[in-house]
């Protein structure tokens, strides 16, 4: 299995948990829906009217990662969502390591790569999607997240992504996400 594919997969795992660890029943810490969520999405301004995130820690054969969700909703319904995996230094505290994250489809996610002590190596790394009120799911293409500060629970950063989504005749529509920030975002840990 390839670097790339094995990240994808791994993203993909780490997503499952996190919504397949929540349910109805879930208490939401009322301080955990603070902060401020921003980006440019194809240019147009885009502002999160409402923030909810959690860090899922995990032990996976040996291999420690802290995954933290970040959604903002917005004021039609739409949502963006930001996944940030750290596996460096992730079974120590609660918090994120400040670095870059680059997503799939980035040239340079091959940064984001550690080797456990099994002699597998593992990657750190970052996605984002938007979907829309119709339910249109975009795609990572590529991008990254910088986290720039992360302590008592609050996490603030910038990022950027490139996505991709296919409309109803199956062509490929390229979505540009800029400029982004999250600042001051609280989160619970599980």
């Amino acid at each position: 299995m390839t670097k790339s594919n094995f990240l994808y997969s791994f993203c993909l795992v780490c997503t499952l948990l996190i919504f397949a660890s929540c349910s109805k029943d879930d208490s939401v810490n009322p301080d955990a829906v603070s902060g401020k969520l921003t980006c440019k999405v194809d240019g147009q301004d885009w502002k999160a009217e409402t923030i909810n995130s959690i860090m899922i820690k995990t032990d996976q054969t040996g291999v420690w990662s802290k995954s933290l969700n970040i959604t903002g909703t917005g004021p039609d319904g739409e949502f963006f969502t930001i996944i940030i995996t750290d596996l460096r230094n992730a079974s120590e505290g609660e918090c994120l390591s400040s670095e870059e994250y680059f997503s799939i489809g980035d040239d340079r996610v091959e940064d984001n790569y550690i080797e456990s002590a099994n002699g597998i190596d593992y990657a750190s790394g970052s996605s984002g999607t938007f979907t829309y009120t119709d339910q249109t799911i975009t795609l990572p293409q590529g991008g990254s997240v910088i986290v720039g500060e992360c302590s008592d629970k609050r996490v603030s950063g910038t990022f950027s992504f490139s996505l991709i989504y296919f409309d109803e005749n199956f062509d490929m529509i390229e979505i540009e996400v800029t400029d982004g920030k999250f600042e001051d975002v609280a989160y619970t840990v599980q």
